[in-house]
Formats: structure tokens, sequence, C-alpha cells
């Protein structure tokens, strides 16, 4: 149960990040949001609404992997939920062979290094957290 609780714990951490950014806005929003190999920013840029809605989401898979360990409501298909939740960070971790993951092509932007660093090799432990999840338990 601590593999649970420390997921909890994470998305409750990164849905939290995602409500700060939705009201006071992103600091360094190059590190944060994708951009071109000449540095211009993507066409679409996420705003409050989208950080929110996101935030929303993390807060949702959180209490799914809180309430494996407290055990608050029984939901008949929660197996799949948190396998579609693993699956999710998979896809997310391999990337879109261009701007994000593992197997991404543009790697000289802040966004691009931030991402080899730090958002990649999250999604890769969350995903091995969630798929050692479903077979211990």
């Amino acid at each position: 149960m601590v593999v649970a609780s420390l997921l909890a714990l994470i998305f409750f951490v990164l849905g939290g990040l995602h409500f700060y950014w939705a009201i006071f806005g992103i600091q360094i929003p190059e590190s944060v949001y994708p951009s071109r190999e000449n540095g211009n920013q993507m066409e679409y840029t996420p705003g409050r609404f989208a950080s929110s809605a996101v935030g929303v989401v993390l807060f949702a898979f959180s209490f799914l992997f809180l309430n494996r360990v407290l055990i608050w409501v029984n939901f008949p298909f929660e197996f799949y939920l948190v396998l579609g939740i693993g699956i999710l960070f998979l896809l997310r971790g391999v990337g879109d062979f261009k701007y994000l993951g593992l197997f991404k092509t543009v790697r000289k932007t802040p966004f691009a290094k931030m991402d080899t660093r730090f958002y990649t090799p999250l999604c890769f432990c969350i995903a091995g957290m969630v798929f050692a999840l479903v077979v211990w338990y």
C-alpha cells in the first residue's frame, strides 16, 4: 500500500501545481510548454481552464489511489481505471516522437531539456509504480 500512497501523493502535488498555474500563471512558460526548434511557441498553449481541468483529473487520480489504501468507495471497474492510468503515463513517457517523451526529435529547447530530465522519467516512474500495483494488488 506504500506504492498506492506514494502515487496518491504524486498526483495530489501535480494537481495542486496545475491549479497554482491556473490561478497565478506560469513563471517560465518556455520550460513547461513545448516549442519549436527555432524557439517559437506552439500555436496552442493551454489556458486557465485547461490547466484547471488537468488539475481536477490529477486530483481524481489521487483520490483513486488513496481509495485503494483506505477503501472509501468500492469501484467495480477500479482495476481498469488504474490500468488505464498506467497505460496513459507509459504513452506519455514514450511521447509523440517530435516534442515529448523518450523518442522526441526536438531536443534543444528549454522544454525538451526539462522533459528529458524530469517529465519523461516521472511518467515512466508513475507507469512502473501503477503496473507494479496492478500486479501486486
